[in-house]
């Protein structure tokens, strides 16, 4: 089976062999790891016009309607996450380990 989405109406279509359940399973994954909005709002259009939903306020999004969020650095998050979505996994948890161990050493700095 094949499958195509149009992920975050960026005009980029991701295409995957396998079940439906999967596919469905990896782009959740893929909005929660990179904090992606899960709602139904358009961006760019919707930037900046609404209040953070709850999603951020547990982590889970970066809240680009409310502004919380530059949209070239929202963009980058969206090109992560398509090429996590094209099997590009193990770049992409180096990456967020490089990220991670970035944090964790500013934070000890202080």
């Amino acid at each position: 089976m094949l499958v195509a989405v149009d992920f975050e109406k960026q005009n980029k279509v991701v295409r995957m062999n396998g079940e439906t359940f999967s596919f469905n399973k990896s782009v959740d994954e893929a909005l929660k790891i990179f904090r992606l909005p899960q709602c139904h709002k358009v961006f760019p259009r919707d930037c900046g016009k609404s209040r953070p939903c709850l999603n951020y306020f547990i982590g889970q999004c970066c809240a680009p309607c409310a502004g919380k969020i530059q949209q070239q650095e929202y963009a980058a998050l969206v090109e992560e996450a398509l090429d996590f979505l094209h099997g590009g996994s193990a770049s992409t948890i180096r990456r967020l380990e490089e990220k991670m161990t970035q944090k964790i050493t500013a934070k000890f700095q202080l």
